[in-house]
């Protein structure tokens, strides 16, 4: 009986590391002073970045991303620290995952430490209903924390030194078309809102967002820091002419930021000045 139950764990030990998911680091795309490979999509400037092979309804779909821990880390307005590590949570460090996926890191503890390099992996099985009635994108973010001898830094990918999407394309099959966004220039919103704007700016408390809209519909509104972590969210009904939303950043420090209109696929950003 103890031998068939010693068997049985030991079965059981195997097939879980049939199962572990890791990953091998890519470094044939990485440059000097790049922190992850590939760098996100931008239509026109890195159309081959991002995200670029899509997920298949019942079919296992994985992607790596590389990270390349530097030796310095340069935070606007403080100076260059010495980087101990750059780390990612095991769980729910990457943003709008579909639920059939997840993420596994190589080292598993996903702490790169500096002068090293590591991946992420993203796996799963994509479900019908992920994709929609033909395929679905999901914008996926990616939020980091860079360790360094004095402070350490919250860090999102994309942002503003690393701007564009990682747009994930779930298909319900292999022959339905690609999602739009592979096929042309979507990420930008100027075939729909002619305008955006903030006023007053600079600003040292409450400001209005103007956007000048051609068409109505549901859209999200961010402001970030230029680090990329996000200090705002807020889902809006836009309408067609202008529109106004008050901001209240009299709780945000002096300097700049970014705020941006998306609809989940195509955005547009404008810069806020804080003063005091």
């Amino acid at each position: 009986m103890k031998q068939n139950f010693l068997l049985l764990f030991v079965f059981i030990l195997g097939l879980g590391a049939l199962n572990a998911q890791t990953c091998d680091p890519d470094t044939t795309g990485l440059a000097e002073g790049f922190l992850i490979d590939p760098l996100p999509f931008i239509a026109e400037t890195n159309p081959t970045g991002g995200i670029d092979t899509p997920a298949i309804v019942g079919q296992p779909f994985e992607f790596v991303l590389t990270f390349a821990t530097p030796a310095t880390f340069d935070v606007a307005g403080l100076g260059t620290f010495d980087v101990n590590s750059i780390d990612l949570a095991t769980e729910g460090a990457l943003s709008n995952l579909p639920a059939s996926m997840d993420y596994a890191c190589n080292p598993p503890n996903c702490v790169f430490e500096k002068d090293s390099i590591g991946c992420v992996v993203v796996f799963g099985t994509p479900t019908m209903d992920e994709a929609g009635d033909a395929s679905t994108v999901y914008d996926i973010g990616v939020t980091t924390v860079v360790r360094t001898t004095l402070v350490d830094v919250p860090f999102t990918f994309p942002n503003t030194l690393f701007p564009g999407n990682y747009f994930l394309c779930v298909k319900a099959s292999a022959e339905t078309p690609n999602c739009e966004f592979l096929l042309a220039d979507n990420n930008d919103l100027s075939d729909r809102v002619a305008r955006m704007y903030n006023r007053p700016n600079p600003t040292s408390g409450f400001t209005e967002i103007v956007i000048e809209s051609m068409e109505s519909g549901q859209f999200l509104l961010t402001v970030s820091d230029m680090l990329g972590r996000q200090l705002h969210y807020q889902p809006i009904d836009v309408i067609a002419g202008t529109n106004q939303f008050d901001f209240d950043a009299s709780h945000l420090a002096e300097g700049m930021y970014i705020y941006t209109l998306s609809d989940g696929q195509a955005r547009t950003s404008q810069k806020m000045m804080i003063r005091r």
